[in-house]
């Protein structure tokens, strides 16, 4: 398994939510971290999913995340994004 494709099999999470958050992040911000931004990303995936949850809404999170929380868009309920859809394409 490649680096990359560990690192998107960690995404995946218990919580829907989280799932789209961190495939976003990994399609449109991952590519531009630096390789300490990177090693922290893999950091922050162990953390539980609770805690990720609450960090990514503006729960006080511990310091050394803050520049990569603030990176992740939150997903919104749009029922037009096919990310959200239970049949193939």
């Amino acid at each position: 398994m490649t680096q990359a494709a560990a690192v998107r099999w960690r995404c995946r999470r218990g919580l829907l939510e989280l799932d789209l958050a961190l495939g976003r992040f990994l399609e449109d911000g991952y590519g531009r971290l630096s390789p300490p931004e990177r090693a922290l990303f893999e950091e922050l995936l162990t953390e539980h999913d609770a805690d990720l949850w609450a960090w990514m809404q503006g729960a006080p999170a511990p310091a050394r995340y803050a520049a990569i929380l603030k990176s992740f868009t939150l997903p919104r309920c749009d029922p037009n994004d096919d990310r959200l859809s239970t049949t193939p394409p």
